[in-house]
């Protein structure tokens, strides 16, 4: 026992202090590790010198901690580990500790040990640096209270107490571990100090630094980026293209690498294609060949959740979440909020909004994806000018949960007679930002009915999202 423990690093001197005794059994060497606590002899457990997992503690004993019998009646600070070698370690480098009993997932002492364990107002948890030591010192430091608990840890690529001090760790490592021990703070407190290196990057970012996608039509605006974790609202007037324009939003997100999964209770797959066709070409009647590239460039670009009429937002959460696990999906359109079962009206209906836009914010912010939801507005006494934020249809928990609104508004022309006037057909306004960008931006847009596009110059010339060689241009 005495050569297998002074192998491990630990001294005569540490030995005698814990009583550590040798029983044999047949050729088998067992170390004796004694539980005392005041003077009585509370458990013991063997452990076989040349077998790891051959060990045992005495049947019916009470569960307690190892090492009370060398804890200073006045000590406030004690370390707690995962095994009793790691605990004669911290003491031979002079840090008071004690060990569990039965490892990391076993916290049976926590009872017996609650009323001696009171009185220190500074504990540090050092179970061994592995996934089960980490959930265990969770789980303990949770029982024995976070504020007075500090977790532990050994340099990088070390285990344990013991293997550091058999790698050359000496007492005053080990009390620098101490000194860093940091609190297992609840995941969602953190100091906002953390965040620096962020902000930093945000105002410099790094040369080919991942950014987040630009609003893009035939050109990138870059007042306005769609953030991961976000929900963007997009209203409009009826027939004044908000549905359209966003269309060709989502072209515009594809070309700089982003996959969508869009949700349509109001239009069929095949014309929802059928307009993005027309829009990722730039032409009015495509050939049969474009047709097919502008199908291959979609492949694995653009799925679409296949039900026409009313969904269930439950359902909707459920296949976004296995489209963003399957598939890398990042942008998720329902168009409209009207087409699934949250109640637009009625007595629930103020209480129902409010959790679907909770649902929809969780589900975004849950796995960093976008979220473009389309919802309509009330009905005004023209459409001579578009809606603002109060008019948004339905509770005003819809546009204070979301992040973004945006709105379209189309100039009221005679669309039989020609414009050379160069005066808007449309205008996309943004009317929130919660990010600390731009805010209530009006950009112009001129229409192109052909190709079905938006331009943000008056000459309205159309362009192509996907570049066929073999198509003529017109």
């Amino acid at each position: 026992m005495r050569e297998w423990l002074n192998g491990r690093g630990l001294t005569d001197k540490t030995i005698e202090a814990f009583r550590i005794a040798e029983q044999s059994r047949g050729t088998e060497a067992f170390a004796v590790f004694p539980y005392l606590r005041d003077d009585e002899l509370v458990n013991v457990k063997y452990r076989n010198t040349s077998d790891k997992k051959d060990m045992r503690q005495e049947k019916g004993a009470e569960p307690c901690l190892f090492g009370w019998h060398l804890i200073d009646p006045k000590a406030r600070t004690v370390a707690i580990t995962e095994g009793e070698i790691d605990a004669m370690t911290l003491h031979q480098v002079g840090i008071p500790a004690l060990s569990v009993n039965q490892g990391a997932g076993n916290h049976q002492w926590v009872e017996s040990d609650w009323q001696r364990l009171d009185r220190f107002s500074d504990i540090l948890v050092c179970f061994d640096c592995d996934e089960a030591g980490d959930k265990g010192a969770r789980e303990v430091i949770q029982r024995l209270g976070p504020e007075r608990c500090r977790r532990m840890l050994m340099p990088a690529g070390i285990k344990d107490a013991n293997e550091y001090l058999q790698q050359g760790g000496d007492g005053a490592d080990f009390d620098a571990l101490a000194r860093d021990a940091k609190p297992m703070d609840p995941d969602e407190l953190r100091c906002i100090s953390d965040f620096v290196g962020e902000v930093k990057a945000s105002f410099y970012p790094a040369e080919g630094t991942a950014r987040d996608p630009y609003l893009t039509l035939d050109v990138y605006f870059d007042w306005f980026q769609f953030r991961g974790g976000e929900v963007t609202l997009w209203t409009g007037i009826n027939g004044h293209g908000k549905s359209l324009l966003l269309s060709q939003v989502e072209l515009g997100l594809m070309k700089q690498g982003c996959r969508f999964a869009v949700f349509s209770g109001e239009m069929a797959p095949m014309r929802q294609l059928k307009r993005m066709v027309k829009q990722a070409s730039g032409i009015d009647r495509p050939t049969p060949g474009y047709i097919d590239a502008i199908g291959e460039w979609l492949r694995g670009q653009c799925w679409v959740f296949n039900q026409v009429g009313t969904a269930k937002l439950d359902r909707l959460i459920e296949v976004f979440t296995y489209a963003h696990r399957r598939y890398g999906i990042t942008h998720f359109v329902i168009d409209s909020l009207m087409t699934t079962d949250v109640p637009d009206d009625g007595p629930r209906a103020n209480t129902e909004q409010k959790l679907a836009i909770a649902k929809l914010c969780g589900f975004a912010k849950q796995f960093n994806v976008h979220v473009h939801l389309v919802a309509h507005p009330r009905k005004g006494r023209d459409e001579l000018s578009g809606p603002n934020k109060m008019d948004v249809a339905g509770s005003g928990h819809l546009t204070n949960g979301v992040d973004n609104i945006f709105a379209v508004w189309k100039a009221p022309k005679d669309q039989a007679q020609p414009d050379d006037t160069g005066s808007k057909d449309a205008q996309l306004e943004l009317m929130k930002q919660r990010d600390d960008g731009v805010q209530n931006f009006k950009l112009a847009l001129w229409f192109h009915a052909p190709s079905m596009q938006f331009r943000s110059t008056y000459r309205r010339y159309p362009l192509s999202y996907v570049e066929f060689s073999q198509e003529p241009r017109l």
